[in-house]
């Protein structure tokens, strides 16, 4: 039972989950190019810049970006 248990819990941990990744901070124009690079759009009403349906393994280096140029970041599951 514990072998199936964890076949299925490796084989969810790997089935791509998408979700909303927006970068914000008063620099952020300044990183314009590699967010354009990335498939992100600046969304005038919320001075954001998002990508829609991110593979959740790529969050983790968008984030440390992030924080490397002392942007702010955020992460959410669409629904």
């Amino acid at each position: 039972y514990l072998n199936f248990l964890y076949k299925t819990m490796s084989s969810i941990s790997f089935m791509s989950k998408k979700i909303t990744f927006s970068a914000f901070g008063r620099d952020s124009y300044y990183h314009r190019d590699w967010f354009k690079k990335f498939g992100f759009k600046f969304d005038r009403s919320s001075k954001k810049w998002i990508v829609n349906n991110l593979p959740i393994e790529n969050a983790e280096e968008f984030a440390s970006y992030c924080r490397k140029y002392g942007l702010t970041f955020e992460r959410s599951i669409p629904g």
